[in-house]
């Protein structure tokens, strides 16, 4: 979506190897299985934008500060979507002297709901992050637990995540509406927008809640 958008600078990092369990829920197909997820990417979106700049990193995100600072120093905003602790901590280790538009997304349960957190500022403000989605995390642990699921926080890359792909594809849409707001606005502040998938007997639409008190908390 963001190649398709014009988006003229990509580098996916990402060290996992495609197995035909992913292609539950992934762009990929067959062909690419047994290639890293991010290189095969990287080929696929070069092809659809010929004249954009597509690179891939097939290495764990890096957990000293120096090089986490220069991995993403070119890059004006920063999409996690790896739901991946060790990674949003390592994250906020950079810290630039040019303010960077951090985005941290996810999906809930069966991915009925989508998370959306973004940071504009000059590092990751990891604490803030933390208690600002502790509430909402401890939601969807019990939903896990209601849910009669056996593996608890499997991620979306799990073939036993319970979603389906059009629910992923309704999480992605999303998000990029919001990245697309943020970088129009380009503010210094805070926000977590939650998107819901409203049900009354059938499938309705997306609800969007702005949670107070986040947007606008300087840092």
């Amino acid at each position: 979506m963001l190649a398709r958008g014009g988006v003229e600078t990509i580098l996916i990092i990402d060290p996992d190897i495609l197995s035909a369990g992913n292609l539950v829920r992934h762009t990929l197909s067959g062909n690419e299985i047994g290639e890293y997820k991010s290189v095969a990417l990287a080929k696929r979106l070069s092809s659809s934008a010929p004249f954009a700049d597509i690179s891939s990193n097939n290495k764990k995100f890096p957990v000293e500060e120096n090089e986490v600072n220069d991995l993403i120093e070119k890059y004006d905003v920063v999409i996690d979507c790896s739901a991946d602790d060790e990674v949003i901590r390592a994250l906020s280790l950079g810290y630039w002297s040019i303010e960077k538009l951090f985005i941290s997304a996810f999906v809930g349960y069966k991915a009925r709901s989508t998370y959306v957190y973004s940071h504009l500022g000059l590092q990751f403000p990891l604490q803030l992050f933390q208690s600002s989605l502790e509430p909402y995390l401890r939601r969807e642990r019990a939903a896990w637990v209601d849910g009669g699921e056996t593996i608890e926080g499997a991620g979306c890359w799990s073939p036993l995540f319970p979603a389906r792909m059009d629910d992923l594809l309704l999480a992605a849409s999303s998000t990029i509406k919001v990245l697309e707001e943020l970088v129009e606005k380009f503010e210094i502040g805070t926000s977590l927008i939650i998107f819901k998938q409203i049900y009354e007997d059938n499938f309705q639409g997306l609800k969007r809640v702005n949670v107070p008190g986040n947007f606008g908390e300087k840092g």
